[in-house]
């Protein structure tokens, strides 16, 4: 039975492929096939193939890079579900979507975007560093307040993984990420100029995370490893897209998907991640 539904699967997969011209389903597909036998990961991976439009207008620029940290870091958090630290290191895109949507955000098209592959931003509330500060501490204390145990562990990786969004983005956005509102200083050291080095790094990135993950669920937590390690493949190949858009997406239809995007990733990792939370003491598993 479980043959056949990935044989399925892979079948509407191609006819995706004929219809749209895209072939995230099909990767998605053939990821999982590897692991057919041993569960269904149908519901997975149609949600990630929706990802694929995401990553044609630039949702997913650098967004495996944040998920490899959360990954890692929940090592120093192991009773917190993974899902929590990936929506805590996507935050500020989730606020920009938020912020945006409210005009006070914005995203534009510079001239060279079919050569540079890349968005401009003017974001002080979601992506300046003192916000974040703000934001992060905000999020560890509602967060710590959901843990029976350990609440004082998960603020810290929390509000960390919040920050961190600030340290990755600085990395590779053109300067323009503030310190606190828009007349502040504005920070990046441009990677975005070199995206095939970028995104070789945030690859790395990807390996390390899952590395890190998978010998801290441990041998008991098959569905766990193995589902997050199939999400991160997918996240790291849907990033790797965005090297070759050359038509520049419609900022004003962006919010949306910045909104939706982080929360796909951290539903997404909440449910794969149960079992090895479960195992870890949590109680409930969330």
């Amino acid at each position: 039975m479980r043959r056949y539904r990935a044989n399925q699967v892979r079948k509407n997969a191609i006819t995706t492929e004929n219809k749209e011209g895209r072939g995230e389903l099909t990767l998605c597909a053939s990821v999982f096939s590897v692991v057919e036998g041993l569960y269904d990961f149908r519901p997975l991976c149609l949600i990630l193939s929706t990802l694929g439009l995401a990553a044609e207008h630039e949702v997913v620029a650098m967004g495996v890079g944040h998920a490899a940290v959360a990954l890692a870091a929940s090592r120093a958090a192991p009773r917190v579900n993974v899902g929590w630290l990936i929506f805590a290191a996507f935050l500020a895109d989730f606020l920009l979507g938020v912020f945006a949507l409210l005009g006070l955000e914005q995203a534009s098209v510079p001239p060279e975007f079919a050569k540079r592959h890349y968005l401009l931003f003017d974001f002080p509330y979601s992506h300046g560093l003192v916000p974040l500060l703000l934001w992060g501490a905000i999020a560890g204390f509602v967060l710590s307040r959901l843990r029976r145990n350990d609440a004082t562990r998960a603020f810290l990786v929390v509000w960390a993984l919040v920050v961190s969004h600030f340290v990755l983005d600085g990395l590779v956005h053109i300067a323009g990420l503030p310190i606190l509102g828009d007349r502040s200083p504005k920070l990046g050291l441009g990677l975005w100029n070199h995206l095939p080095l970028e995104l070789a790094l945030e690859t790395l990135m990807t390996v390390a995370g899952v590395v890190v993950y998978w010998k801290a669920a441990g041998r008991n937590a098959a569905w766990s490893r193995w589902g997050i390690a199939i999400f991160m493949t997918v996240l790291a190949a849907l990033t790797w897209t965005q090297l070759f858009s050359s038509a520049p997406p419609d900022p004003s239809k962006l919010p949306p998907f910045w909104i939706l995007a982080p929360v796909i990733f951290a539903g997404l990792a909440l449910a794969i991640d149960r079992t090895r939370a479960a195992r870890a003491g949590t109680a409930p598993a969330y």
